[in-house]
């Protein structure tokens, strides 16, 4: 019995020792895993230091790379950008009153003059650009921009200006040849480059389809030019080619240019909206059908004072055309208007006061193919 009882009290003391020892070592792997943690988390805030440092040695001109898990460094590069020139809305009102000077690239081929040479921001500063014999102001260029400009003036901006001048050959094309500037098309007549050469307008250039809404808003109001300039060489244009603008279903008024001496035959036949013609300075011949087809052309005043002729069946089927305009011409002959009017719907044919007499006798049914009354 008494050492049944030793052998209790053994295994006693031997679960309470147990007992004892186990909190101990417990708390001895908690401590080391704390000491792991410890060590873990130290390692980024070290990181996020150095890449903090390393942001704040950063240019301001350059932008950090954004990321989601950095907000601190992605409102740093906010501001940062903010600060830039121009990046905000009074940017203009800063640089306002500043002084600016415009520097001139060297120039060849002409010369160039300023009426001065610095201003303040948003100021017009006007130029004169002359070129040498033989050639021709082309166009400048700001601060190395690739368009150019053709305006007698520039603007200060908030930077100091960097010009460049271009002044090109002139170039003189054969007869014959045909070329294209904005909105028309043309061909050389005449080559002469002393300001005497001439062209013929051929249609239009088609740099829009013809197709499309643009494309109305640019052909209705046809003004064909007095002069064009090709390669620095200016060519009065005087002439429309025939069937130049012929079915084209967009153009409603025609002004004709100053130096135009001729209309080509059917050069406007056929435009369906044409509804008004006028100008024709200089006009001295209208081609056959040359405004036939135009159902609702129902104004046509000519200036000229030396047309000789219109063409037959100028006018055919023009059912709103009651009366034309030729009030100012002093060349116009019995053959001239031989066939003119006919098909035509015009009623009343106007001239000047001194000519009324005479030309009853051209404006006969017998000659220009339809009876009408020549009124002053």
């Amino acid at each position: 019995m008494k050492y049944l009882k030793f052998v209790s009290f053994l295994m006693a003391v031997a679960m309470c020792m147990s007992f004892v020892m186990t909190p101990v070592l417990v708390t001895a792997d908690e401590t080391e895993a704390s000491a792991e943690t410890t060590e873990t988390t130290e390692v980024p805030e070290n990181k996020e230091t150095e890449a903090v440092k390393e942001t704040a040695e950063e240019p301001s001109g350059t932008v950090p790379e954004i990321t989601e898990t950095e907000p601190s460094v992605q409102n740093k590069a906010i501001k940062e950008r903010s600060k830039e020139p121009g990046r905000t809305a009074k940017s203009s009102k800063k640089n306002a009153g500043e002084t600016h000077t415009i520097t001139v690239m060297p120039v060849s081929h002409g010369k160039v003059t300023f009426d001065k040479y610095e201003g303040t921001y948003g100021e017009k500063i006007y130029f004169t650009a002359t070129p040498d014999p033989g050639y021709y102001y082309f166009g400048l260029r700001y601060s190395g921009t690739s368009a150019y400009y053709f305006d007698n003036y520039v603007y200060i901006y908030d930077t100091d200006l960097v010009l460049e001048f271009c002044f090109f050959e002139m170039i003189s094309h054969p007869v014959g040849y045909e070329f294209q500037q904005p909105i028309y098309s043309y061909k050389i007549t005449n080559n002469a480059v002393n300001g005497t050469g001439t062209v013929k307008c051929t249609g239009f250039f088609n740099l829009i389809d013809p197709n499309g809404t643009s494309s109305a808003r640019t052909f209705a109001n046809t003004v064909i030019p007095a002069t064009i300039r090709y390669d620095g060489v200016v060519y009065k244009v005087t002439a429309i080619d025939s069937n130049a603008f012929k079915d084209n279903k967009y153009i409603q008024t025609v002004t004709i240019g100053s130096n135009v001496t001729s209309i080509g035959n059917n050069a406007f036949d056929g435009c369906s909206n044409l509804s008004k013609v006028s100008g024709g300075a200089k006009l001295k011949t209208i081609g056959s059908k040359a405004f036939a087809r135009c159902p609702k052309l129902s104004s046509f005043k000519i200036s000229s004072k030396v047309l000789s002729k219109i063409g037959s069946y100028a006018f055919n089927k023009d059912s709103k055309l009651k009366t034309i305009y030729i009030k100012s011409t002093t060349k116009l002959k019995k053959k001239g208007v031989k066939k003119s009017l006919k098909g035509s719907k015009v009623k009343t044919v106007k001239v000047k006061k001194s000519k009324v007499k005479k030309y009853r006798k051209f404006f006969t049914k017998k000659n220009c193919g339809r009876k009408v009354k020549v009124k002053k």
